[in-house]
């Protein structure tokens, strides 16, 4: 029980169309399953974690931890925490996708691994999410236009009375692995936490009972555009294999949540940096990196 799926597939070109894909949503550990699983409870239950942790309940129960790898995922999801009683149990985290090409990889439908949300019967009141899953795709070329990678946390569900509920999943973990980028690369990755958990109504809990987002490792910069905008990634810790800086002469970061987190990272600016007030750039990792910098030789302006 709470054996999780995984897809896995090996060829020497791939390409995915606009209306195809690998859906591995759900398909991961089930509730209470898996590294990352989040805690049981008498009631409101905690959400499961992988890329990024899970969230907390309004009772405290923790959500789950971290693990796995952020440059080469190859573990599935957890579940969220369970209810004690029969038939009010948690969400399963995503799955595993993992798709290797000798030659090009041409992204144009989507690659999902999302954890899932108990919305009915007895435990939707009570349901704490499941944590994303992983995606790793490694190839020579890597490209697309329209494609989705995503890894999102499944919700956390509260009653309608005030101050009540469970944790959200934590976000997963992407790992694209490609030795150079085709001309058009036109690709979103997102590995979101939960849009629902009961800390996101309780400032004075928000940032240590949140859900976190996951992690996307990239070899290089080539995929970044400029400006930084949610048609490129959102709510992802970014970090790279084969580079240890992004220099840039100006950076507008836009309508998205980015944190460059790989260990010793620079992001460097040569002019200013812009960051709009739908924006957030982060510069260090919730737990996946350290020593990150930031140096900007203009000006810095939030608006």
């Amino acid at each position: 029980e709470g054996r999780p799926g995984r897809f896995s597939g090996q060829s020497s070109d791939v390409v995915i169309g606009a209306n195809a894909g690998f859906d591995a949503n759900g398909r991961g550990f089930s509730t209470v399953n898996g590294p990352g699983a989040g805690r049981n409870a008498t009631t409101y239950k905690g959400g499961g974690g992988y890329g990024g942790r899970g969230g907390s309940s309004v009772e405290g129960t923790m959500g789950g931890v971290t693990y796995g790898s952020v440059e080469a995922p190859v573990d599935p999801g957890s579940g969220g925490g369970t209810y004690w009683f029969t038939g009010r149990s948690g969400a399963s985290g995503g799955g595993l996708v993992r798709l290797e090409a000798g030659g090009r990889i041409t992204l144009q439908g989507t690659l999902t691994a999302n954890g899932t949300t108990r919305t009915n019967g007895l435990a939707q009141n009570f349901a704490a999410g499941g944590s994303g899953g992983g995606i790793f795709v490694k190839c020579q070329t890597f490209g697309g236009s329209g494609g989705l990678v995503q890894a999102k946390g499944g919700d956390g569900t509260s009653t309608v009375v005030p101050g009540t509920g469970s944790g959200g999943g934590g976000g997963g973990r992407i790992a694209i692995d490609y030795q150079q980028v085709d001309v058009t690369h036109d690709v979103r990755f997102t590995a979101a936490p939960a849009s629902a958990s009961w800390a996101y109504g309780d400032l004075n809990n928000f940032w240590r009972r949140r859900p976190v987002m996951g992690t996307l490792s990239l070899p290089d910069t080539a995929l970044l555009p400029n400006p930084l905008t949610p048609e490129f990634a959102d709510d992802v810790f970014l970090s790279f294999t084969g580079t240890s800086a992004w220099n840039v002469d100006n950076l507008t970061v836009s309508n998205c949540t980015v944190s460059f987190a790989g260990n010793g990272f620079l992001l460097r600016i040569t002019n200013n940096l812009l960051v709009t007030a739908a924006g957030d750039l982060g510069i260090g990792g919730d737990s996946s990196g350290s020593n990150c910098m930031l140096a900007v030789g203009g000006s810095l302006l939030l608006t």
